[in-house]
């Protein structure tokens, strides 16, 4: 199933989800969005593609969720770039989605991405995703506390 990201309890959503035998979720969708035309007094859809800061939200829920359910999980939204790929492999995802970079870039990026991704797993002696996926998803990261609200206050008293 691909789902929005606005739930309010979302890794609750996922178990409930998961308890009803679903077998993956996507993360996250994006979904085109209301535009009203004031000179025409017209309304349209807006399509923009995701940008490389989206990927911060996609890191906490994918860490999270991957941690509290089962479900094979695909990331999708703010990739660009192998980082960003390994980032949520990670983070617990199962497969991960490329669809802004490849309308920017084309599909040529494809090879790329998956030649950084070798060269970078090589040089962290992994000889499968599977060694390290999901090593910093919110049950395995030692610092797992950064997921969560709680690093607000830590930045917020930062600024005082």
């Amino acid at each position: 199933m691909k789902i929005g990201m606005y739930f309010s309890s979302l890794p609750q959503f996922a178990r409930q989800l998961e308890y009803r035998k679903l077998d993956a979720l996507v993360m996250f969708n994006r979904f085109t969005e209301p535009e009203i035309d004031i000179e025409n007094l017209d309304i349209h859809t807006t399509f923009s593609l995701s940008s490389k800061e989206d990927i911060n939200r996609l890191l906490r829920w994918t860490a999270i969720v991957s941690a509290k359910t089962n479900m094979e999980i695909s990331a999708t939204g703010g990739i660009h770039s192998y980082e960003g790929v390994i980032k949520l492999l990670l983070a617990g995802a199962t497969t991960v989605q490329l669809a802004s970079l490849l309308y920017s870039k084309g599909l040529g990026v494809v090879d790329t991405i998956l030649e950084q991704v070798t060269a970078w797993m090589e040089r962290h002696n992994f000889e499968t995703i599977d060694q390290f996926r999901g090593i910093l998803n919110f049950s395995e990261a030692e610092n797992a506390e950064l997921y969560l609200r709680a690093q607000f206050m830590e930045k917020i008293r930062a600024i005082e």
